[in-house]
Parts: C-alpha cells; structure tokens; sequence
C-alpha cells in the first residue's frame, strides 16, 4: 500500500502528465532528477545499440492525478509524450534510421497513458498498466517496476520488451539486406524521482 502511493511519483517518469480535475482524484507534484535515465535498446546481426532519451526534457514539475480503487491505483487523463528526435543514439547515422523507423517527420512524439496500477506480494514491486502510442497505434503492456528509496529520494526501475511489429514499423536494412535489425526492443528506465 505504501509503495502504490510511492508509485504515483513515477507517471512522471515518461514524461509530462496533464491531470484531470474531479473531487475523488488526489493531485501532487513531483519531478526527476538529472540522474535519471530512459533508454530505447535493440540489436541487430552484426551489434547492438542504445538510444538515451534527453532527461532534460522531463525536468520540470509535474502535476499528478490518481484515486485509488480497492488496493489499487487508478490514472485519469495521465499522458506523457516523449519528443522522437530526443533520443540520442551516439551517431548521426543511427540517429537518422531511428528516426526513419519512427517516422518522426509525421509523428515527432511517443505518447505514453497511465492507465492502472497495483502492488505485488514483494514490498518493492507494482505492476503498472499503460497505453503506449507510436505513429498513431496504441497498444497495452503490463510492467512490472520497482520502487525503492534512496537518500529521500525515490528510484524507480523498468523493463518494457516491445515487438516494433505491433506499431506497423518496418526496421531498417543496411548493405542490401545484410545487416538487418531485430524486431524486438527495450525500453529501459532508471529513474529518481522528487516529490514536491
């Protein structure tokens, strides 16, 4: 139960939440600090790459709206939506597929809807639903995240597997088809999160 409060803390953690305005939902403010990251994985034949996500972007405060619901949580109108060209692959040329494979000339944001969550038997663990958007098709995912403190603070860890197939992206081809990327990524989050 304390650590679904905890949780509340981490919506911001995808970004900058708007949040609805009803007698029955609580509202707080909280923000991530520059230790944090958010980090976009994935692999092809021939090597691995990592896109970090600009945590400068997620700096400012941000308003969070929840009630809860039996032992759980429930979000309303909680979105966050992460800026595409953000992302920092460590190249230009892997900057441009990533951005090629996202179609970030039509769709320059990744949206990310809070939807639920609720605590597992462990202390630190919550399983958190959410709605993620990417060139306009949405699809649901359940993460399962920790929440730990730390100096006063609050870490927040995650691992969400996507198949790029669900979103109708085609991955890039390099050296006619000898180099190809894997469907399967990662979204990687490692955040410290400051509640106001």
């Amino acid at each position: 139960m304390r650590n679904i409060k905890y949780f509340c803390i981490l919506i911001f953690c995808i970004g900058s939440f708007y949040a609805f305005k009803s007698p029955d939902f609580k509202t707080f403010k909280a923000f991530l600090t520059s230790e944090s990251e958010l980090i976009i994985k994935g692999h092809s034949n021939v090597n691995d790459f990592q896109c970090q996500y600009d945590i400068t972007e997620l700096s400012d405060s941000i308003a969070i709206s929840y009630r809860m619901v039996g032992d759980n949580l429930s979000f309303s109108k909680a979105k966050l939506e992460l800026k595409s060209l953000s992302f920092n692959c460590g190249n230009k040329g892997i900057n441009k597929d990533f951005n090629k494979l996202l179609k970030s000339d039509v769709y320059p944001k990744i949206r990310i809807d809070l939807v639920s969550a609720e605590s597992r038997i462990e202390d630190s663990e919550l399983v958190v639903k959410v709605d993620i958007t990417i060139c306009g098709i949405s699809k649901s995912y359940e993460i399962l995240i920790q929440v730990n403190k730390r100096n006063g603070d609050l870490l927040v860890c995650g691992t969400l597997p996507i198949d790029i197939n669900d979103f109708q992206l085609e991955p890039p081809k390099k050296m006619l088809g000898l180099i190809k990327v894997s469907n399967e990524i990662e979204i990687d989050f490692s955040l410290v999160v400051v509640k106001n």
